[in-house]
């Protein structure tokens, strides 16, 4: 029986840039999509969230609910440098792994009877692992890769999935979950749907006539079924950390202070 095991990062951006950046735990943090006063925020720390910084607003915005907040632009090398570090996490595990482009990664938990005597035990040690990489990671183990990424995003730590329980456990969840685009979510909170229970209710045939293949999709998925394979990264023949910095460095005891992270 498949096994799936999935790795999930909260505010995945912000956690990137935290890992080269540790000094900017526990202040007010924004990640923004560019570099300049009409940039929008992407994700923001719990402390800037306090201050009432939300994702949408421009940094000028922000700054001015949050006189300390301290603004960065998303940084696609420490977006890279954070995926490749989850998925050698995984890796360190067992050899198929799936790395998508939003940091998630996917682990088939096939042969890890030999490092874990159970999913349990195989959970903490990824979130052990992840840990030592500087990201805080939750854990979702399933037996498809869509329960698995569920359970990982609400599970807020470990949430194991027992095999024959995937309707069951999806039933009380909100829809949002599973991922709907924008017009079938507000359609269907127009019907009073929101929990995934309530589209299992629905019959196949009138959500195609009225939604088409997306919304026939979507009952698919609320019933736990899950068609995506997975689809394991080739084995890399190198390895880079990088981080993008705002200054140029000249001298060797700043560049020693930055290889020491």
């Amino acid at each position: 029986m498949t096994r799936i095991a999935c790795l999930w990062v909260c505010r995945f951006p912000l956690a990137a840039l935290l890992r080269g950046e540790p000094e900017l735990h526990g202040i007010p943090v924004a990640i923004t999509d560019g570099c300049n006063a009409r940039s929008r925020v992407v994700t923001q720390s719990p402390e800037a969230q306090d201050a009432s910084v939300r994702p949408g607003m421009t940094a000028a915005q922000a700054r001015a609910l949050c006189a300390t907040l301290v603004v960065r632009p998303r940084s696609a090398e420490a977006l890279d440098a954070a995926r490749n570090a989850l998925a050698d996490v995984a890796g360190s595990i067992g050899a198929r792994v799936e790395l998508a482009e939003d940091g998630t990664v996917f682990l088939d938990c096939a042969g890890s009877a030999t490092l874990c005597a159970s999913e349990a035990d195989l959970a903490t040690m990824l979130i052990a692992r992840a840990e030592r990489q500087g990201l805080t990671a939750c854990v979702g183990i399933g037996s498809s890769k869509l329960v698995a990424r569920i359970a990982a995003r609400e599970g807020g730590d470990v949430r194991i999935v027992p095999p024959g329980s995937e309707r069951a456990y999806l039933a009380p969840l909100p829809i949002t979950l599973l991922d709907p685009d924008a017009a079938l979510t507000a359609t269907l909170a127009s019907w009073g749907l929101r929990q995934i229970g309530d589209l299992v209710a629905l019959p196949m045939g009138a959500v195609t006539h009225r939604l088409g293949s997306a919304g026939a999709r979507l009952v698919r998925r609320a019933h736990g079924e899950d068609d995506e394979p997975l689809r394991c990264r080739p084995a890399l023949k190198s390895f880079v950390e990088a981080t993008e910095l705002d200054y140029a460095i000249e001298q060797i005891a700043p560049l020693l202070f930055l290889l020491r992270r």
